[in-house]
């Protein structure tokens, strides 16, 4: 999990690693950024040759904007960054391949958290592998987490009375070639 904006993470700024407050406050109110396209890139085929035809990963549990109605849960929190970018996370290199990007909000919205229970996409991610990661690949698996987040949010929703819900879907970028199962069957 981390703050994040359209193509790219906050990275973490900790305390400990400076000597003098007075740098540490100002890299707070500035804090270093890392496009995304750069940690894709670490793995794609001409930088990363011993994963080629092998499939990746990528979960950004991260913001993407500031527009606030995406992925909506009227009992979580906004994990909303407020930095601007014009960087676009699609900016890949055509070397990228077999590989599936899962982002917890569509590009230019919020990703939510809930103050207790942390990220809706990786609890409903760790009971739907659990329940389907031995005989469903990861397109499946991927689609039915959208559907129970979609509907789970539609209930939270419709407790406080919207009966309209904001559009709760995964971006998901898929690259696979093939079928990816998490376990040989």
């Amino acid at each position: 999990m981390a703050h994040g904006v359209q193509g790219r993470i906050v990275l973490p700024v900790y305390k400990e690693d400076y000597y003098d407050y007075a740098d540490y406050a100002r890299e707070c109110k500035n804090p270093p950024k890392m496009e995304l396209a750069e940690i894709f890139q670490m793995f794609d085929n001409r930088q990363c040759p011993a994963m080629r035809e092998k499939p990746k990963l990528f979960i950004v549990q991260a913001c993407r904007g500031d527009q606030c109605h995406s992925m909506g849960y009227p009992s979580l929190l906004c994990d909303s960054s407020g930095y601007p970018s014009p960087v676009h996370a699609h900016a890949l290199l055509p070397t990228m391949s077999d590989y599936m990007i899962v982002y917890a909000a569509q590009p230019g919205k919020v990703a939510f958290r809930h103050p207790d229970h942390g990220s809706p996409l990786f609890t409903v991610l760790l009971d739907v592998v659990e329940d389907l990661g031995k005989t469903k690949h990861m397109r499946e698996i991927f689609i039915k987490v959208t559907y129970i987040l979609k509907e789970r949010s539609r209930r939270d929703w419709a407790l406080v009375g919207e009966l309209n819900p904001p559009d709760n879907s995964l971006h998901v970028e898929d690259g696979l070639s093939k079928k990816w199962y998490l376990f040989h069957i």
